[in-house]
C-alpha cells in the first residue's frame, strides 16, 4: 500500500489528544528519499498514527486492569535497536513478525514511546511489583504520559507521580496528570517510599539523585548507557543492588524486547 493510500484511510486510536490544528507539511518535490521518509514521519505524527487494532485492544486493556503478557504484545512491537533506528539486516519487507504494517517501525516506536511510554507495563510487570515486590503503593519520578501509572493503579497499585521536564515533549498527561509540579516536594513527602524510573532523562540525573533520601529504593526499568543511572553510575554513587528484588524481562520497552525491573538501594 502506498503511503499516499495509507493516509487516507487513517483512523485515529483511542485516548489521543485532538489531532494538531496547523496544516500538514507539504510533500517534497525533489524525490530524495530522505527527504520523503522526513516527510512521511512528520504527516504521522501530525496524524498521531495508525496503529495496529489489536495492540490497541492490548493497551486498551491494561488500562482497565486486565494487562495482557508481553507473548500477545509482542507481534505489533517494533523491532528497532537503542537509539530508535531501524535495524534490519536486509530491506524491510512492511512486516514484523509477519504482521502487515503500513507505517515504518522508527515512526511505530515514536508512537509507542510519545503516546504510551519508554517502558510498557505487561502482565509480567505488575506481577513483578504486585506479587514479587508486594507493593500496593509506589511513587515514579518522570510520568511522562501516565500510561504507566494508570495502569499499574487499574491493577491495584496506589500511584503517587511527578514530571521531571516537560520541554516540548506534548505526550505529558495523556493519560494521568501528574499528582506534584514539584518533584522535590513529591519526594520529601515520601523518604520511604519505593520510586520507580522509566528510563529516565539524562539530564535529570543529578536531580533523581539529589532527591532520594537515604536507603530509599528505586525500580528502573531497564539499564541502557543513553538514560540516567545506568548500573554504573548507581554503583559509582555508591547504590547498592539487590538481586532477590529483581526481576528479569519483566517490562516491555517501545523497541519490542522484555527488560529487566532492577531494585536500588541509595547509600545510607
Amino acid at each position: 500500500m502506498s503511503f499516499d493510500a495509507m493516509t487516507n484511510i487513517f483512523t485515529p486510536f483511542q485516548g489521543l489528544l485532538p489531532f494538531l490544528s496547523r496544516p500538514e507539511p507539504d510533500k517534497p518535490i525533489s524525490g530524495d528519499l530522505l527527504d520523503l521518509e522526513n516527510w512521511g514521519t512528520n504527516v504521522a505524527i501530525h496524524r498521531r498514527i495508525d496503529m495496529h487494532p489489536d495492540l490497541i485492544q492490548i493497551l486498551d486493556d491494561a488500562l482497565k486492569g486486565t494487562p495482557q503478557p508481553f507473548s500477545k504484545m509482542k507481534p505489533f512491537m517494533p523491532g528497532t535497536n537503542h537509539y530508535g533506528a531501524p535495524d534490519h539486516p536486509s530491506p524491510w519487507n512492511g512486516t514484523i513478525n509477519g504482521y502487515k504494517i503500513c507505517i515504518t517501525e522508527e515512526i511505530l516506536w515514536l508512537t509507542l514511546r510519545d503516546w504510551y511510554g519508554w517502558s510498557v507495563p505487561c502482565l509480567e510487570t505488575v506481577r513483578a511489583l504486585k506479587e514479587h515486590l508486594g507493593l500496593t503503593n509506589l511513587i515514579e519520578f518522570g510520568q511522562g504520559t501516565g500510561y504507566f501509572a494508570s495502569v499499574l493503579e487499574a491493577s491495584g497499585i496506589s500511584m503517587i507521580t511527578s514530571e521531571c521536564f516537560n520541554q516540548g515533549y506534548d505526550g505529558i498527561g495523556i493519560w494521568r496528570k501528574p499528582d506534584f509540579n514539584d518533584s522535590k516536594q513529591m519526594f520529601s513527602q515520601h523518604p520511604d517510599q519505593s520510586v520507580l524510573l522509566s528510563w529516565p532523562d539524562p539530564r535529570a540525573e543529578k536531580l533523581i539523585l539529589d532527591l532520594l533520601s537515604p536507603g530509599q529504593e528505586i525500580i528502573i526499568t531497564g539499564d541502557r548507557d543513553c538514560c540516567a543511572l545506568p548500573s554504573k553510575t548507581l554503583q559509582k554513587n555508591g547504590f547498592t543492588h539487590i538481586p532477590e528484588k529483581s526481576t528479569k524481562r519483566s517490562i516491555a520497552s517501545a523497541i519490542g524486547e522484555l527488560f529487566d525491573l532492577e531494585v536500588w538501594k541509595a547509600p545510607e
